[in-house]
């Protein structure tokens, strides 16, 4: 399992995924559906690669569908409480670079 606390910066189109799975699961196509949603476009190979690593790091879970879907082909993702953790720690990161950017130089 990858260690949440981990400093190295995920790519935007996990970070993508990742944000796209914060409230409920969602199969694949409702996690492209999401991510375009928010004007980025994210491929079927990208999104099933990432989410076969993100997997198998044990930052997002593979989960039973709601009753309400009868589609026995889809498969559903959540994040875990270790993706939580890491979706928060990249959030950190991305707002002490925004912080870095927007100092002028020479203040303190």
């Amino acid at each position: 399992m990858t260690d949440v606390d981990d400093a190295r910066p995920l790519s935007e189109p996990v970070y993508r995924i990742l944000l796209a799975l914060r409230a409920d699961p969602l199969h694949g196509y409702a996690i492209l559906q999401a991510v375009e949603d928010d004007g980025f476009t994210l491929g079927t190979a990208t999104l099933y690669t990432a989410l076969a690593r993100l997997r198998d790091d044990g930052i997002v879970a593979e989960v039973d569908p709601p009753e309400a879907d009868a589609d026995a082909r889809r498969r559903y993702y959540r994040l875990t409480a270790a993706g939580r953790l890491r979706i928060d720690a990249e959030a950190r990161r991305l707002e002490a670079l925004l912080d870095l950017a927007r100092r002028v130089p020479g203040e303190a």
